[in-house]
Formats: structure tokens, sequence, C-alpha cells
């Protein structure tokens, strides 16, 4: 589970900087640990921008009920 939080930090980390208008390298090191571990939990429909699953929305009327 660390593993997975390590791997969003990193992604949070790279987005933050490119909407600063910045770069950020991942280190190598860091990189290689990383992958395998991204392999894992990403899975093979996941395309860039898409970083959760569809939601369908609940009906707010039957929600209150």
């Amino acid at each position: 589970m660390a593993a997975v939080g390590a791997v969003e930090i990193t992604v949070d980390r790279l987005d933050v900087a490119r909407a600063c208008g910045r770069e950020w390298p991942v280190p190598e090191g860091l990189a290689a640990e990383l992958l395998p571990v991204a392999e894992c939990v990403v899975f093979a429909g996941a395309h860039l921008g898409a970083d959760a699953w569809p939601v369908e929305w609940a009906d707010p009327d039957r929600v209150r009920q």
C-alpha cells in the first residue's frame, strides 16, 4: 500500500510541476522502484487524464429519502 501511495504522490508532483509550467523529471532510482508498482495498479484501459473509474451520480431526490 505504501508503494501505491508513493506512485500517487510522484504523479501528483508531476501534475503540479506541469501546471506551474515547470518540468520535474522523476529521479532515475525512484522511477526504477515505482515503475513495477505502477504497472500493477494501472488498469490496461487507462489513458492520460483518466485517473478514476466512471461515476454514476445518484438521483438527489432518492438520496434524501
